[in-house]
């Protein structure tokens, strides 16, 4: 039976208090609370069973119930929901699209979600390649019509039709491409936030000067900026010494910005921090021009460490992606109705793994010099037994679904089979991505579990999925 969705419900208030007395939050605080926000006529206030339950849940293997949620239709709406929340010591989750793997937009908080009102897209200015949009603004929904001015938002992640750019921002987003145009990161100009006293702050890349001209004023933002320079001017050698050396870093504070560079943008430590610093009202994010000329080998291998092996020879061809997939997605696409057809185009034989590597280029002369190159160290160096050139798009478009569908497929593996996500977007040392790959198929492999291998070769981000246990390993283990 469904509790209805009303603020005193008796039930659901004697579950929460449960809860809540468990993760240490004032039960008497939470009540005041949840009774003042049912005063916010004009949003959406949701605390039935039904919506908690969907919000307990984003694509990760978390469940937690919230509190409460509000889809706010206004910044008024907003200001006041974020007050109440100050107010009664009541932590907020703001929340995107929930396509985090790592349980990023769930806990025990008031939960408030962006994707309903907050998606309008304020301004692309082609001249200078920027766009300022709302955090609930769907990063391909952003593209169609960036693309009208032969713009796109670069970070590519393959839930990229339903993430938002706010969440994209939060979770320091990348995807498949990050080894041409970077993360998220790279790509905030400015950001619009909102903290949780009320303070809302305008970010924008500084000189020292204007850096120290925020510094005099005498309300919460210079106290900020005072603040955070402190930080970086005390712990440099601390942060150089600690931040690891990789190509791809995407949580955490990004501290290490600031320790290269006399121009800071106080926008970047938000980006990574899984909207723990303040919620994002609008962002001002950099555009890059689409690439007219595109090429990619999809490489084949008989042995899917062999391809792990090769990627870091390939880095120095300049490649715009590395994109590896194992037999686990091979053997789904095969019975897939949609994708068959994509698989007996793409798919040479029974490979264990494929490498997409994908060239980006200025002219047709880059193109042809680039995959002329490419294809001869293929014949001579690799071990690849087949690497189909896809040159037309759609060809390329057939590579790239694939590729994204990869995780769908796998998820709903008829047999039953559930790749569990707890152990991937490891980054590592492309020098030591084989060496570690082969130490996590052996303490697997030595337990009976079976593990999936596929995503962003060419940064050492590899997703690896342990699959399943075999019975009689489960008897042994247990």
């Amino acid at each position: 039976m469904l509790i209805s969705n009303k603020i005193d419900s008796t039930a659901y208030l004697c579950r929460i208090r449960r809860e809540k007395i468990m993760s240490g939050i004032d039960t008497k605080h939470l009540d005041k609370f949840l009774e003042k926000l049912s005063d916010i006529a004009t949003s959406e206030i949701k605390t039935d069973a039904l919506t908690l339950g969907l919000y307990a849940t984003d694509a990760s293997l978390y469940q937690v119930a919230p509190l409460a949620i509000g889809i706010p239709g206004c910044l008024q709406d907003l200001l006041k929901m974020v007050n109440l929340a100050n107010e009664y010591n009541i932590p907020i989750l703001p929340r995107g699209s929930a396509t985090s793997l790592a349980g990023q937009t769930v806990n025990h908080a008031f939960v408030i979600d962006f994707t309903k009102y907050f998606d309008n897209i304020i301004e692309i200015n082609a001249a200078e390649s920027y766009a300022i949009v709302q955090p609930g603004v769907v990063r391909d929904t952003f593209n169609r019509e960036a693309q009208k001015y032969g713009l796109h938002y670069a970070p590519d992640p393959a839930t990229s039709s339903r993430a938002t750019i706010g969440g994209m921002i939060t979770n320091n987003s990348s995807g498949t491409k990050s080894i041409k145009y970077g993360m998220s990161i790279d790509h905030v100009l400015g950001l619009r936030v909102l903290l949780t006293d009320g303070t809302i702050l305008d970010t924008e890349t500084l000189t020292p000067e204007q850096w120290h001209h925020k510094c005099l004023i005498n309300d919460r933002e210079g106290q900020i900026y005072r603040d955070f320079r402190k930080v970086i001017y005390d712990h440099a050698s601390a942060i150089e010494a600690a931040f690891p050396k990789v190509k791809r870093r995407v949580q955490g504070y990004a501290l290490d910005q600031y320790i290269h560079s006399d121009r800071w943008n106080l926008g970047k430590i938000f980006s990574g921090s899984e909207g723990t610093l303040g919620i994002i009202l609008e962002a001002k994010i950099n555009l890059e021009p689409i690439s007219k000329y595109k090429a990619s080998f999809t490489v084949h291998y008989a042995d899917r460490m062999d391809a792990i092996r090769e990627v870091n020879q390939m880095i120095p061809f300049e490649p715009a992606a590395v994109e590896m997939l194992d037999f686990n997605v091979f053997e789904q696409s095969k019975k897939n109705h949609s994708l068959a057809p994509i698989h007996a185009q793409l798919i040479v034989g029974d490979p264990q793994a494929t490498l997409s590597v994908e060239f980006f280029c200025l002219s047709q002369d880059e193109l042809d010099k680039k995959t002329t190159e490419f294809s001869q160290w293929l014949k001579t160096n690799s071990k690849a037994y087949a690497y189909p050139l896809l040159l037309t798009p759609t060809e390329l478009d057939a590579m790239w679904s694939l590729r994204k569908n990869g995780l769908g497929l796998l998820m709903g593996d008829p047999a039953g089979r559930k790749p569990l996500p707890f152990i991937e977007d490891m980054a590592i040392p492309l020098e030591h991505l084989a060496e570690y790959i082969q130490a996590v198929l052996d303490i697997c492999s030595s337990r009976g579990v079976e593990t999936i291998l596929y995503a962003h070769a060419s940064v050492g981000v590899l997703h690896v999925r342990p699959a399943w246990m075999s019975q009689s390993s489960m008897i042994s283990t247990s």
